[in-house]
């Protein structure tokens, strides 16, 4: 039969033993059979005709059936056993399972915390640190890290290194290179650099010290660097203090070594030019090159001076002293001498304004700086004075290079709007002789003079300064708590003569005979001594004719201070006058315990040292002059008022003048033109009370200028004694002054020793 054509027929199958009767395949098109146990089966197909008639014979298939495995017996035994032995399995299986998941959660766990305590390790750290994979790329870095370079972690982590530390050689600013290049290929691996400029993200350059090493795994392979670094910005600038702090005491010890050795020279050039000058009255030729020789020694004795100052190593004495008063008056000073259209401000905020200093060095530091200023200013500009009270710590004063103590200072700042100076001019300002690359302004003595006043005084000095931003200078003064006391009268007086036994102890020959000589020349008997030991033997042997010793303070053999302790233990009572040109390491403090009878400084005049042993003696007003003594009784003072005269047409040079005059104990009247001075002089030398010294200005802007009236006064009364003044030192009046009939030139500004060494130069001719 055919089964491809079920259309055209019926079909029926049975499974005998199974079926009971023809299934039709229309109603069950296939059949399923389950459960048949093993054995043979008949499967039994018909069919009918088109006309429904089914045949009788039929297609049979045999078919025979076996048990499946796992219905044998010994099958299912088998999976009996196998299946306790598996469970077995399993349940360990699942036993290491979870084993090992726990040890795996308690090493993550260890390596989280782990993680976590290098995260607060690195925290913790006051240096940055960087780590890098072997490519250079950043995993990691700290927050010092962070601060240092401007980065923060998520964005510079993925980053190669030199984006992130971009680093540049201090001397030549050239890249350095990447340093994870440099641990892979150094020998040894790890690397160490100091000072290295460090650019942060925002641009701001630090210096740093940094070290570099490669990071290993359990089998020794690089897998990466670590980098630690650190800030070194301020260090080095302390450093750079020091290091200049001591430069500028190193040349100090020299300066004022120099400046030891001429003071001694400048004594005996000075002491014999005015005993010449007694001695060459009628030579007139020759009184005028020792006016010369004079001249140019004071201005060696000033240069030495001012090394002296900067080397801390003055021989001034400091007390309290009103800084606005002196900024006042050196203000006006510069009012009336610059020639450029600066304005010159003053802002004072400082409540309490004593300080301790010199009246005269704070007078001159001041000024000269005022003038440093109006130089480096091209054309019009502004300078301001400024004051505040500041106090300033221990941590301050311990980083300072200048050897202060904490506490309350006054500040004044010179700011000006001139050019400025670049960062290495600011570093080396104060050295002596500086010029300055930038301006070609050369500093000579002054600034360095400044540098050495407030070294000494316990203050301190700085600037700031940028090319095109003009420049500040800040001086901290020492505040004292101290009133001012009033001004001595430094007076001018004629050279003071006196009696009595004198020993100069000197290890210098050439000061020892010109003070002799002096000394002889004032009237005084002198003995000489070339050291302590000997001075100790001669005052042994002859201390009963002795009334005062002038005792040097550096000397060989045996100091100053030391012969001084063993008289006074000879004679507790001796009067000592104690003179040096350098003070080393001695301070001024020490020197006024040594209870002296006085104290003066090489290189001396006559008169100072005149006045000196006459105030030390106590001959008060009782001492005659070496010229009153020719001329008059004794009993002459020892100083008398002299009678000046000012002409000059500004108002505030004339108050100036004049205030200066009187501090000096001088008798002062002033006028404002040539014609005025002429009229005043005569009535009040017709009244019997003549000027003892005028003083003209050159210009002026009305009337008769200085030139024209001192020359008619002088072919009124000959003898007058002239002093001419201008602020133009080439004016030709001011170079040949004596030519003109005057006795001297007095060039503007002039501080107060100025104009008394040049009042007391003329009053005494």
């Amino acid at each position: 039969m055919s089964l491809r054509d079920p259309t055209q027929n019926q079909y029926a199958y049975m499974l005998e033993g199974q079926d009971s009767d023809w299934v039709l395949s229309s109603a069950a098109p296939y059949g399923n059979y389950s459960g048949l146990g093993s054995g043979d089966y008949i499967l039994k197909l018909s069919e009918t005709t088109q006309n429904d008639n089914w045949k009788d014979e039929f297609t049979g298939i045999r078919i025979h059936v076996t048990s499946p495995l796992w219905r044998k017996a010994w099958f299912q035994l088998f999976l009996l056993l196998l299946g306790i032995l598996t469970s077995a399995g399993i349940a360990n299986y699942i036993g290491r399972l979870a084993n090992e998941v726990k040890q795996r959660k308690n090493a993550e766990s260890a390596l989280t915390q782990k993680e976590e305590d290098l995260r607060v390790i690195l925290d913790s750290i006051g240096d940055g640190v960087i780590a890098t994979d072997v490519a250079g790329r950043i995993l990691r870095l700290n927050p010092t890290a962070e601060r240092l370079t401007a980065w923060k972690q998520p964005e510079a982590v993925g980053q190669v290194l030199t984006k992130v530390f971009p680093l540049l050689n201090l001397d030549t600013r050239r890249p350095l290179t990447d340093p994870v290049k440099q641990v892979f290929s150094g020998n040894p691996v790890s690397i160490n650099f100091r000072e290295t400029i460090l650019t942060g993200r925002d641009r701001t350059e630090k210096l740093i010290d940094f070290r570099g090493a490669p990071i290993r795994n359990g089998q020794n392979e690089p897998i990466g660097v670590v980098l630690v670094f650190q800030d070194v910005t301020e260090r080095h600038a302390m450093e750079e203090r020091f290091r200049q702090s001591e430069k500028m005491d190193a040349v100090g010890r020299l300066a004022g070594g120099i400046a030891h050795d001429f003071n001694n020279m400048l004594s005996g050039i000075i002491g014999s030019a005015e005993l010449l000058k007694n001695k060459l009255n009628k030579d007139p030729e020759g009184y005028s090159l020792l006016n010369t020789l004079q001249m140019a020694a004071n201005r060696a004795a000033e240069l030495t001076s001012k090394l002296l100052g900067f080397s801390k190593s003055s021989t001034s004495f400091h007390q309290a002293v009103n800084l606005h008063e002196i900024v006042d008056y050196t203000i006006t000073l510069l009012e009336q001498t610059l020639d450029k259209p600066i304005e010159l401000m003053r802002y004072y905020r400082a409540d309490s304004f004593n300080v301790i200093g010199n009246a005269n060095q704070i007078e001159s530091a001041i000024l000269n700086l005022g003038m440093h200023a109006s130089e480096t200013i091209s054309d019009k500009g502004v300078i301001r004075f400024s004051t505040e009270n500041v106090f300033l710590d221990s941590e301050f004063c311990h980083h300072s290079s200048f050897d202060i103590q904490p506490g309350g200072f006054v500040l004044l700042t010179i700011k000006d709007t001139g050019q400025g100076m670049d960062g290495q001019t600011c570093k080396r300002i104060f050295e002596p002789f500086y010029t300055e690359k930038t301006t070609g302004l050369k500093t000579g003595m002054e600034l360095a003079s400044i540098y050495g006043l407030m070294k000494e005084s316990g203050g301190m000095v700085s600037v700031e300064s940028e090319l095109g931003q003009g420049s500040s200078f800040h001086l901290y003064f020492k505040s004292s708590q101290q009133s001012v006391e009033a001004p001595e009268s430094d007076q001018t007086q004629k050279t003071i003569s006196g009696l009595g036994t004198i020993l100069v102890v000197d290890d210098e020959r050439v000061i020892r005979e010109t003070s002799g000589a002096i000394l002889k020349h004032l009237g005084y008997r002198v003995l000489l001594a070339e050291n302590g030991v000997a001075a100790l033997s001669i005052f042994k042997s002859k201390g009963r004719e002795i009334d005062l010793i002038l005792l040097d303070m550096i000397m060989p053999v045996m100091a100053g201070a030391e012969c001084l302790k063993k008289l006074r233990t000879l004679s507790p009572d001796i009067k000592v006058v104690m003179s040096s040109g350098y003070l080393g390491e001695t301070s001024t403090e020490k020197i006024q315990s040594f209870n002296l009878s006085g104290f003066i400084s090489k290189p001396y005049h006559i008169s100072e040292l005149g006045q000196t042993i006459c105030d030390a003696l106590g001959l008060g007003k009782e001492s005659p002059s070496v010229e009153s003594r020719t001329n008059q009784a004794d009993g002459h003072p020892c100083s008398q008022k002299p009678r000046i005269l000012v002409m000059d047409d500004e108002e505030m040079i004339r108050e100036t003048i004049a205030r200066i005059l009187k501090r000096l104990n001088c008798e002062v009247d002033t006028v404002v033109e040539g014609q005025q001075a002429i009229e005043r002089y005569t009535k009040s030398r017709n009244r019997g009370e003549p000027y003892d010294l005028v003083i003209f200005d050159i210009n002026v802007k009305v009337g008769i200028g200085g030139e024209e009236a001192g020359q008619g006064l002088l072919k009124l009364v000959p003898e007058t004694k002239i002093i001419i003044s201008s602020g133009d030192p080439a004016h030709p009046v001011m170079l040949n002054y004596e030519e003109y009939g005057f006795k001297d030139c007095l060039q503007k500004p002039f501080r107060k020793k100025d104009l008394s060494a040049v009042i007391e130069k003329v009053l005494a001719q």
